[in-house]
């Protein structure tokens, strides 16, 4: 715990805000990305279009995938997500910032710890990441019960 404590205050003094990068949870093994796309706009009129993002991080339909693709302007085509056998995870954060994910990890209890860190830099626009990864074995996402 003081470790992540420090961390937490280290990066918050080099302009960084940490959002649970404590992915040591014992038993916790890590989980493939199967894909990742970043995106996002130095644009002032995006600066509020990172608030589309799921609350729970989680994309659960390719429609809602489709419009978060749109909304966000994110390059090419809408990647097809097979949502019975993979998720698509969301991180998003006004500003011209910097998202770096941490491994994704799966607990034993079938949690999954999608977790993430991001610059605090003032300024329109916005920034997004977006991971797909396998289902197989997965319960919860940050401790929270995935729709069936």
């Amino acid at each position: 715990m003081r470790h992540f404590i420090f961390l937490s205050l280290v990066l918050v003094a080099l302009g960084g805000l940490a959002v649970d990068v404590a992915a040591d949870v014992p038993g916790a093994k890590p989980v493939q990305v199967e894909q990742e796309w970043k995106g996002g706009s130095k644009e002032a009129a995006d600066s509020d279009i990172w608030k589309k993002a799921p609350s729970d991080t989680v994309v659960k339909r390719q429609a809602d995938l489709a419009a978060l693709w749109k909304a966000w302007k994110l390059p090419g085509e809408v990647p097809t997500v097979d949502f019975d056998k993979e998720l698509v995870l969301v991180a998003a954060g006004a500003g011209s910032n910097t998202i770096k994910r941490a491994p994704v990890m799966l607990d034993g209890k079938g949690n999954l710890r999608f977790t993430w860190t991001i610059t605090t830099k003032e300024g329109p626009g916005f920034v997004c990441l977006l991971v797909k990864v396998s289902r197989a074995g997965v319960e919860m996402v940050n401790g929270k019960p995935l729709a069936k």
